[in-house]
């Protein structure tokens, strides 16, 4: 498609502006005789300029990380947590009945010395669920129960075995 390129006034200074449009969008009938043809092309060509000058902001996320012996959790405001494979002793997904506008489900690694809580839109969530998965007795029926809750519970997904 080509572009319609026309000089308008900007309000009473003489000089002019140009301004390239997409037909796509805004579908500019032309200048003529100093007056643009239809008033409503003015409109639809400042809205999309204006749609695209301002980029609505996403909401910053968590971001949760692992290796061979920890698990991290970066939140937003900079709060970091840690807890180590080692130290692991249970796997919770703990349901808010506050969605869906706001995060309702929250993973819950339990260690030892330290806890790390990720909300479920963490990125890098996948992956770690997928490393949570290889734990032996991982219960995949409670994450997908969990997965369905829209009530404040709490479902175990898996809890280290007592040795001995």
């Amino acid at each position: 498609m080509a572009a319609v390129r026309g000089r308008f006034p900007f309000r009473q200074h003489r000089e002019t502006l140009k301004l390239t449009l997409d037909c796509k969008t805004a579908s500019l009938a032309g200048f003529i005789g100093g007056r643009w043809q239809t008033g409503s092309s003015i409109i639809v060509a400042w809205l999309d300029l204006f749609r695209r000058l301002v980029k609505p902001k996403t909401p910053a996320r968590a971001a949760v990380s692992f290796d061979d012996l920890s698990v991290r959790c970066r939140r937003p405001d900079g709060l970091v947590e840690t807890v180590r494979w080692a130290e692991l002793r249970a796997v919770v997904i703990h349901t808010t009945d506050a969605g869906p506008f706001v995060e309702d489900v929250f993973w819950v690694l339990a260690g030892d010395q330290s806890d790390c809580v990720i909300p479920s839109d963490a990125v890098g969530m996948k992956p770690l669920l997928n490393r949570m998965q290889e734990l032996p007795g991982f219960d995949n029926a409670a994450v997908i129960e969990a997965m369905g809750s829209t009530d404040n519970r709490e479902f175990l997904c898996w809890q280290r075995q007592a040795v001995g």
